[in-house]
């Protein structure tokens, strides 16, 4: 495991996250969904800030794509979970 691709993979998350959770707030739909967009490509520009800051390869670049990939997957799978023990 590439500890760059993983670094980057989760301040891209983070990033996504805290924009996920404001996006979530907002009443209006429209601008919600703008917003939680926005927070996924945010993400992905951060997630490539730090794997160039590194001065890392291609390859670490595309793995830490994967990874945040992983990683919203993931977060799609809690949701769904968490609305289903709601219910």
């Amino acid at each position: 495991m590439n500890m760059i691709a993983l670094l980057a993979a989760v301040v891209g998350f983070v990033i996504f996250l805290i924009l996920f959770f404001v996006g979530k707030k907002i009443e209006n739909k429209f601008l919600s969904g703008f917003i939680q967009i926005i927070g996924i490509v945010l993400g992905i520009v951060a997630m490539s800030f730090v794997t160039k800051a590194y001065g890392t390869d291609l390859q670490v670049s595309s793995k830490a794509g994967a990874y945040f990939f992983y990683l919203l997957v993931l977060t799609v799978i809690i949701q769904f979970l968490i609305k289903k023990i709601k219910k």
